[in-house]
């Protein structure tokens, strides 16, 4: 029997494996959580924003309660943000694949004033 008419006939469980496979090597799913024998699949795009390292002068900042704010304002927006700070210096280091723009919208909504 010609393997299109199999798969035709075949059941949906026994397709699975051979779709995901597909996928996978497609690019179009990829494996997010395995629990036990339940694999779960995420989809992603493949023209997603790549993180990138952006640098912020951010006044007004003074203090640990101010490096938590503003890590914490850039986080909600992009959980996976690595926010780096040093005060002295009054500099901010965000990897993100967010816009610059958005991220120091963050920070300016958190009561500080981004320069430049």
């Amino acid at each position: 029997m010609p393997s299109i008419w199999r798969a035709i006939r075949s059941s949906p469980a026994e397709l699975l494996p051979s779709v995901l496979l597909a996928g996978m090597s497609s690019g179009i799913i990829r494996p997010s959580v395995l629990l036990g024998s339940t694999l779960s699949f995420a989809p992603f795009a493949m023209n997603s924003p790549q993180p990138s390292l952006q640098q912020f002068e951010v006044k007004g900042m003074s203090c640990q309660h101010c490096v938590r704010a503003v890590t914490q304002a850039i986080q909600a927006q992009d959980a996976q943000a690595q926010v780096s700070i040093a005060l002295e210096q009054g500099s901010v280091q965000v990897q993100s694949a967010l816009p610059r723009e958005r991220l120091a919208a963050a920070i300016r909504e958190e009561g500080y004033e981004v320069m430049g």
